[in-house]
């Protein structure tokens, strides 16, 4: 089954912390097992937001508060899997 990189980007969500909220934004990388790019994009979107959801991440209520795939690749994945997930945030 072929291998993919997706690479996805949230914008505008919420995060509580210290008793105040903030907007956070992230990048995050996910490596995922698919037949197809559209099932991996999918896959990865999936993922992502239900560890955003386990960290106490939400999205944000301004209506522009979005999480989107920005790239899939298909790569050799050989051998290759990744030992965790992370998030960038900014």
């Amino acid at each position: 089954m072929p291998y993919f990189r997706c690479k996805l980007h949230g914008q505008n969500f919420a995060h509580a912390h210290k008793d105040h909220a903030a907007a956070v934004n992230f990048y995050a990388v996910r490596w995922v097992e698919a037949f197809t790019d559209e099932l991996a994009a999918r896959e990865a979107l999936d993922r992502v937001t239900r560890q955003i959801e386990d960290n106490g991440i939400e999205p944000a209520k301004d209506p522009h508060g979005t999480l989107e795939v920005e790239d899939v690749e298909e790569v050799d994945g050989d051998g290759y899997k990744p030992s965790h997930d992370a998030f960038v945030f900014y």
